[in-house]
């Protein structure tokens, strides 16, 4: 067998540096050549092999390529690797239950088996990145059951994490992002509350991570804290800011292409036209949503998230037929 060579390395880092920036294709390409030479048979590195895996599996899992991120997943650990990626395959697995198939018994189950793998990660004592990606990731499995308050409690564990390790460790990206990532999931739980004392919170947390995406030039989460700051102006009764945010984070995913992503923004601006009562300019993005549910390009975990917003979005509609037919009876009459 030979060495990894350096090339194979700097692919991999690139791939990554891809994988953040949004541009998921070519990270795919990229981490496929990579994953693709390792079984040729030429290499015998488990754990190399495994984060490659562990990366290959989270890009196709933007590109909607569930079922080819579950088995990238499942690959990477029968490789028997370090604790660490056995972790990561785990919470990256307990990821495609949650968004992929709603089945959070099974995501919690991942987790626990994430987090017995952390355990024995001999750096880290129990206060290692993995430690805040399983408490951020079981924050998201609650969110999902609609238990805000543990979702709550979840995120502040792991933000506490990784408070404690940009101390230690400044300058990590990686910590930097686990943050920004908990920050964000954080200020989305507050918003979930529908409770208005709650939305300072929600909107300091946004900044915050939006912040740290700047920094690291992460567009998704750029586009996922900006859009939350459009929803949390939406409480406050500012659909125009709403929209202002909305539209940077629609840029965002023209270039990107990320269109789960994009058909959730949809039903958002849809939204915050109707609530303004221009249903001719909501209608676009309301076709877009209905497309975005017949061509399947959102699961049945985010239709869920989403329901309740749909139905506000039927109410104002319906209200805008009503004061259209009124003013249209006014004018015959």
């Amino acid at each position: 067998m030979f060495e990894i060579p350096p090339t194979l390395e700097l692919i991999l880092k690139e791939a990554k540096e891809l994988e953040v920036k949004g541009e998921y294709s070519k990270a795919d390409n990229r981490l496929s050549f990579v994953i693709n030479e390792f079984k040729k048979g030429k290499y015998d590195n488990p754990n190399f092999l495994a984060d490659a895996l562990n990366h290959g599996g989270i890009v196709k899992r933007m590109l909607m390529q569930y079922d080819d991120a579950l088995e990238n997943y499942k690959e990477a650990l029968k490789l028997k690797p370090t604790n660490e990626q056995k972790a990561f395959a785990n919470v990256n697995i307990a990821d495609i239950c949650r968004v992929a198939k709603s089945n959070f018994k099974a995501a919690h189950e991942h987790l626990k088996k994430a987090r017995s793998c952390a355990k024995k990660i001999p750096y880290a004592k129990n206060r290692g990145i993995m430690h805040a990606k399983i408490e951020d990731q079981k924050g998201l499995v609650f969110l999902a059951q609609e238990e805000y308050n543990k979702a709550i409690n979840s995120y502040q564990g792991a933000i506490e994490i990784c408070d404690d390790l940009m101390e230690h460790h400044p300058g990590d990206k990686e910590i930097e992002n686990r943050f920004g990532q908990a920050v964000h999931h954080l200020g989305v739980a507050y918003i979930k509350l529908n409770d208005p004392k709650n939305v300072k919170e929600a909107y300091e947390s946004q900044k915050s991570a939006l912040n740290v995406f700047r920094e690291l030039g992460d567009q998704q989460g750029i586009v996922n804290s900006v859009s939350a700051l459009g929803e949390i102006a939406m409480i406050k009764n500012n659909p125009d800011e709403s929209i202002k945010q909305y539209k940077e984070a629609w840029g965002i995913l023209e270039k990107t292409g990320y269109d789960r992503a994009k058909i959730a923004l949809a039903l958002n601006l849809a939204e915050a036209y109707l609530t303004k009562k221009e249903p001719e300019k909501a209608i676009p993005y309301l076709k877009q949503f209905r497309d975005g549910i017949i061509n399947k390009k959102i699961t049945k975990h985010d239709i869920n998230l989403m329901r309740d917003k749909y139905k506000k979005c039927m109410i104002l509609a319906n209200q805008c037929m009503i004061l259209a037919d009124q003013m249209f009876m006014k004018n015959v009459y």
